[in-house]
Parts: C-alpha cells; structure tokens; sequence
C-alpha cells in the first residue's frame, strides 16, 4: 500500500490499526493540510537525512517517508545518488502508541526509517556525539517551553545550512509558540512557510488590534522592556499564525556567548 492511500484511509476512518489489528480513533495527529505542508517541503528541498521528534501514531512520519520515496524515485531515474535516512524519536512508541507509528511505515514497505526509543533530551546529545547531520528536522515533541526550546536548540547544531527545521503546534499551543518566537530571531534563520489555515474573525479582529497597537508605540523608548511582546509583533506579523511553522538555516550560527533578543 502507498503511504497516500493509507493516510485517505486513516482520515476517513477516523481510525487506525495496532500492529495486532485492534481499532483505535484517530487522535493527536496532524491533519491532511500539514501533511501536505510537510510533504511539499520534503519534494521542494530534497533532504536526504531527516530528523522528527515525536511520531504518535505515525501520520507526519508517512508524509515525510512519501516524500523521500517519491524524491528517490525521482532522482533516481535521473541518474542521481539519493538514499534517504529518517531518524524518528519517540520514547512511547511501542507502550503509550502500541506501536502503531512504526507499524504504518512497515505496512506501506518503508524500510529506511530509524526509531530511537529514548527521550529527545538523551537522544539528541547522542546523535550530535555521533557526528550525525540532517538536512530536515521536524518538531513534534513534549510541548513545554523548556522543553521545546531544547528540540530546537539541539536542532540547530544538528541542522547544515540550508536546512529546513518544521515545529507543530506552534500556533495552538502557547510555550510552542513562545519557543519559535524566540527561535524566529536566531540570525541564522529564516522564516520559510506554514501549513494553511484558517482563522476565527475574532482571532482576526485581534491581530489588527494588536498590529495598531504595535504602530502606536513604535516611537516609545524601552518599548519592548515596558509591553508584552505579544502586543508589539503578533503572530501574524512574524508569521507564526498557523499551527505548522517552517524555517530555513541560512548560514552557521555565530552568536555571541552572551546574545540575547526579547521574545
């Protein structure tokens, strides 16, 4: 089965399947329009080593194989040397998701993928000893500010330049959002793209508060030691106003030992 008939028939469903064909609802997955999102950046970029931290029950990690089998094949009858690696994290893969992420890969015959069944926090470290480098890093793992800071710093030093490094959930959950904000003024980094979506008026009629706001205290000394950052940029302004956010790594991080942006 190609991973693009299964993942129909998931949303269809509404439901996956356990490597022992028990029935279970479908549930913190990312949807058809991230997939998509994902899907296209893997064609566009053609990263050959890609990295994801949290796979659940495997929906972003079959978008992402499709599209590094879909590069293979194409790059392959063009004559090049492409043999993709997927390096997946996730320490509840086989007890909290009965191993259904993994499962979804095996069922559509991808056998390039590699699952490490440690934290991010202990794999990451691991894999930067290792030498390892990924052209790709998606990040879908245990929310907290903390926490999602450390995927994306640990990230960064695991990304070559013009790499592409996706966070989840930036837009639906604050600390993931505080996290890219403060990723977002890295100097080595671009904003890139983010997965459609559309917003509430009452999110809208937000953004243009706020926006106003912002233009009103341009001129105000110490502004951004006196209001809420989130009054001074929205997420809209920063492009951060969508639950899948894409950034590009345009040149080696050479911060300062004691670099430091309000976020």
């Amino acid at each position: 089965m190609q991973p693009s008939e299964l993942l129909q028939t998931i949303f269809s469903q509404k439901a996956v399947k356990t490597p022992t064909g028990e029935v279970l609802p479908l549930h913190s997955s990312i949807d058809p329009a991230e997939g998509s999102f994902l899907r296209t950046l893997i064609s566009q970029y053609q990263p050959e080593n890609t990295l994801e931290i949290g796979c659940a029950y495997g929906l972003s990690s079959l978008y992402i194989c499709d599209g590094l089998q879909k590069n293979k094949i194409k790059l392959q009858q063009e004559g090049g040397n492409y043999n993709p690696k997927h390096y997946i994290i996730d320490p509840y893969q086989k007890t909290q998701w009965q191993g259904v992420g993994i499962h979804q890969l095996q069922t559509c015959g991808i056998d390039f993928f590699h699952l490490i069944e440690k934290p991010s926090e202990l794999a990451l470290p691991e894999l930067l000893a290792q030498g390892k480098q990924f052209d790709f890093v998606f990040i879908d793992g245990w929310h907290t500010l903390d926490h999602t800071l450390l995927d994306l710093f640990y990230a960064n030093q695991l990304l070559k330049v013009g790499g592409v490094v996706v966070v989840d959930d930036v837009l639906t959950i604050k600390p993931v959002n505080k996290a890219v904000r403060y990723f977002l003024n890295y100097p080595a980094y671009q904003f890139i793209g983010k997965a459609p979506y559309k917003h509430s008026l009452k999110r809208q009629v937000y953004y243009t508060v706020t926006e106003f706001f912002a233009l009103l205290t341009y001129l105000i000394p110490l502004r951004k030691k006196i209001f809420n950052p989130y009054w001074l940029q929205s997420d809209r302004n920063l492009q951060v106003d969508s639950p899948m956010v894409a950034m590009e790594k345009i040149a080696t991080d050479q911060r300062s030992w004691n670099w430091y942006e309000e976020f």
